[in-house]
């Protein structure tokens, strides 16, 4: 193969990927969510990161989006919060399984999709300056870190 030749397979190398990628997720979710609508939304709705990747570069970056979006535990406490109480409130408001597992595809992902929505909005130096300020106040991270982790755990393992 030729140094062209491999040029032009890498330009297509992300959009294969990304293809396979959606392909095995429908494939993998359509025994429970059946050959409906809700399945096509819903899997937009859950690759729509990966598509903005595309464009990501002519996004506007806005100052200050970074302090908006939590980082580490930080991150993942409020996704798991948000679940349960997406989850609770789901559970709440539809009694019927079937559209509650239709409605939970697509609302469920929500809160993680946010955070990486709103990833592509923040400006490059404002990432760094951010982590800098961050290492002024280790030990109070780590205890708050601790207190979430087990807050986590708690509402895991009690189904809360």
């Amino acid at each position: 193969m030729s140094a062209h030749t491999n040029v032009e397979l890498a330009r297509y190398q992300p959009i294969v990927s990304q293809t396979t990628s959606i392909v095995v997720f429908v494939f993998f979710a359509m025994p429970y969510m059946g050959n409906s609508v809700a399945l096509y939304v819903g899997t937009v709705i859950c690759f729509s990161p990966i598509l903005l990747d595309r464009v990501a570069h002519r996004l506007p970056k806005h100052p200050g989006v970074a302090k908006l979006i939590p980082q580490g535990l930080a991150k993942w406490a409020y996704i798991i919060f948000s679940g349960i109480v997406a989850g609770k409130l789901l559970a709440h408001w539809v009694s019927d399984p079937t559209q509650s597992i239709r409605l939970g595809f697509l609302l469920l992902p929500l809160p993680l999709i946010a955070i990486a929505v709103l990833e592509y909005f923040v400006a490059d130096d404002e990432d760094d300056e951010e982590s800098s300020s961050r290492q002024t106040s280790v030990w109070m991270w780590r205890l708050t870190g601790t207190a979430v982790v087990v807050a986590c755990v708690y509402v895991t393992v009690a189904g809360i």
